[in-house]
């Protein structure tokens, strides 16, 4: 029986860049990207925090497979209030940042301080 030739080697680089000529890739590909960033940060805090994915589950009223999807990003992006919630049971602050396109400065505006104070 001959042996079969092996496939020729595909860099993951290579692929990625074929994939993302096609319409509308690159925006979904840039979109999981944003999640899989929160997604890292959201484990990081709780880790850095010494919880598990249950306690910081029940200390947000939710369910610890929730916390699980959060963190492979295996969900869409995280609302606003869910990051709020975490933030708050991990003992941190939040800033939400305006960037532009163009010229102007970037604003940011603190929800709430890590000590949960509201910000100004």
């Amino acid at each position: 029986m001959a042996k079969e030739k092996a496939p020729p080697f595909v860099r993951h680089d290579d692929v990625v860049k074929e994939l993302l000529r096609k319409p509308g890739a690159r925006k979904a590909y840039e979109e999981r990207k944003e999640v899989h960033r929160v997604a890292l940060a959201i484990r990081k805090m709780r880790e850095d925090a010494g919880l598990t994915q249950k306690e910081l589950a029940t200390k947000i009223g939710t369910s610890q497979p929730v916390i699980a999807r959060l963190e492979r990003s295996g969900a869409r992006r995280p609302n606003i209030r869910t990051l709020e919630k975490i933030a708050k049971a991990v003992n941190r602050g939040m800033t939400v940042r305006f960037e532009s396109a163009g010229d102007a400065s970037p604003v940011e505006v603190m929800l709430f301080s890590a000590g949960g104070r509201e910000g100004k």
